[in-house]
């Protein structure tokens, strides 16, 4: 019995109540939460709300659909083609990934293609000024194509986080020439 992650759709701001009655009968599932600052003062305050409104990820065997579809607040799942759409696995891990790093998470409607990897882009903007400050902004970019969405955020980054990146790129670089001079 194989199982895959699936999107079903709740009632609108009822994701908690289904997620509660999904660890009730132990099915996994997954609400990502988007962290929105409240203020932009120098200790923001940030207020957690989905990041895909009345959505949230069940991984589930296909015997399970009906299951989860008699739970209160469950209005049905995804479907692609007259089936229930598979998430890739792939896809969950990058929206945890941007979940995990990122605030203020914007959502775009791109193009769906069963077929096209996620893709993650990640790009630094140093010395953007903001406001008559200087700041320096990593931008993360994630294009989930067999749902649909394109996720972008932005996070400025400290000098310390900056020098970190720097020698990250720099022993990367280091190891694949060692490994091409094998």
């Amino acid at each position: 019995m194989s199982k895959d992650w699936y999107i079903i759709y709740t009632i609108s701001r009822r994701e908690k109540q289904v997620v509660s009655a999904l660890d009730h009968k132990k099915i996994v599932n997954y609400c990502p939460l988007n962290n929105i600052s409240l203020s932009d003062t120098t200790n923001p305050q940030f207020n957690k709300i989905p990041l895909f409104k009345s959505s949230i990820f069940v991984f589930i065997s296909n015997e399970e659909i009906e299951l989860v579809k008699q739970i209160q607040g469950v209005l049905n799942f995804l479907y692609w083609l007259s089936e229930p759409a598979i998430i890739k696995k792939e896809e969950i891990q990058a929206i945890q990934l941007i979940t995990g790093n990122y605030n203020n998470i914007k959502i775009e409607r791109s193009t769906i293609n069963q077929l096209n990897e996620v893709s993650i882009m990640e790009e630094n903007l140093f010395h953007t000024k903001i406001n008559s400050n200087t700041k320096n902004i990593k931008i993360l970019t994630v294009i989930l194509s067999t749902m649909g969405f394109t996720l972008k955020a932005e996070k400025e980054l400290s000098q310390l986080q900056i020098l970190d990146d720097q020698i990250q790129t720099l022993n990367s670089a280091l190891n694949k020439i060692d490994f091409q001079l094998q």
